[in-house]
């Protein structure tokens, strides 16, 4: 959620375009580096969690199985929209970057500087849709813990 609340209105504040698209690709790389394992990590625990209720000799017990089953299936559907909804706006970005770099120019000069701030704010809204998973996960397993 701090990429939506300041992360990103703090890149848009940059002086020129080039600071805006390193400072984005800074964000992606540090996603990919530390927040990424971490989904996996996450995912794996639940899918853990799932497979030991599920084994628990005592049926009420491992009726929960479940539960954290669901809050697996709730973590898997964040990678595809990922691919299909976030990914290309990161690479769509990293090559505007490109762009610049053989330019050794600040700003392109033209309608693409406006269309980074465009490209920004459109990622802004679309990774929403990657704290809804994890977060509807994150329910189900507290909803498991206090209800039983």
């Amino acid at each position: 959620m701090s990429l939506y609340v300041w992360v990103i209105p703090v890149i848009l504040i940059a002086p020129d375009t080039k600071t805006k698209i390193a400072q984005f690709n800074l964000v992606i790389e540090m996603g990919a580096r530390y927040l990424q394992p971490s989904s996996r990590t996450l995912g794996a625990l639940f899918a853990s969690l799932a497979v030991l209720f599920y084994c628990h000799p005592d049926p009420m017990i491992a009726s929960r199985w479940r539960d954290y089953a669901m809050a697996m299936g709730a973590l898997v559907s964040t990678a595809p929209y990922e691919i299909y909804a976030v990914f290309p706006t990161n690479d769509k970005i990293g090559n505007m970057g490109q762009d610049l770099k053989i330019t050794q120019a600040a700003d392109f000069g033209d309608k693409r500087d406006k269309e980074v701030d465009e490209l920004l704010k459109k990622w802004r809204k679309r990774h929403i849709g990657r704290i809804v998973a994890p977060f509807g996960a994150l329910l189900v397993s507290i909803w498991t813990v206090v209800t039983n």
